[in-house]
């Protein structure tokens, strides 16, 4: 059974399973706070399937000692919560038809921000090898010149481009999770220009 997820209910899930004919990318924006994940499907004009975020909040009211155990806590439900999106898009097509996509972490001002980013990429990549799947790399400047038209877009820049492109807009409640979405499609679409993606499509028009 699929998780409930995204904007995705389990309900629809049968017929899309039946009518996926295309490889799908899956975008991860990560982050501590707001981790963004979307589900591109490569077709002629890429399809957002389905995108959410897994949000968590430090646990001021933890037993536990050490703050390494809190962060801990929240990387447990944060890797939870992107295993079963990999899971999905894998019941979607099959492991041979997903490509993974993360977008690097780049240069932060702040110690802690540095460590919650760095914490975000190492989920990303471990639930890849949980999964077997071996992920793509992109830079935020690639996204969002790729997303949003030139390499100093602005999150507003990266949506716009996305609907745009995909006819999809996040309907998310709040601003955090509406901008890791587009975010993360943002990211499907750098990925979905990679060489290994091309090489998937091509397979999967055959």
């Amino acid at each position: 059974m699929l998780p409930a997820l995204g904007q995705l209910t389990i309900a629809e899930a049968p017929a899309l399973v039946a009518k996926q004919r295309a490889p799908i990318v899956v975008g991860l924006d990560g982050s501590l706070t707001a981790y963004g994940w979307g589900l591109l499907s490569l077709e002629e004009t890429p399809r957002v399937i389905d995108a959410g975020c897994v949000l968590t909040k430090p646990d001021t009211k933890s037993t536990h000692q050490y703050q390494a155990d809190r962060d801990g806590a929240r990387c447990d439900e944060i890797a939870e919560g992107i295993l079963a999106v990999l899971d999905r898009a894998i019941s979607l097509t099959r492991t041979s038809g997903v490509v993974v996509v993360i977008e690097a972490p780049a240069g932060a001002q702040h110690a802690n921000a540095a460590k919650a980013l760095g914490l975000a990429y190492g989920i990303s990549r471990a639930v890849c090898v949980a999964r077997r799947l071996t992920p793509i790399t992109v830079q935020a400047h690639e996204v969002k010149r790729t997303a949003g038209g030139s390499m100093g877009a602005s999150k507003d820049d990266v949506a716009k481009g996305v609907l745009r492109v995909t006819g999809w807009t996040s309907p998310a409640k709040t601003k955090p999770a509406r901008e890791a979405e587009h975010d993360a499609i943002g990211v499907a679409l750098t990925g979905a220009q990679s060489p290994v993606a091309e090489a998937l499509r091509r397979a999967f028009a055959r």
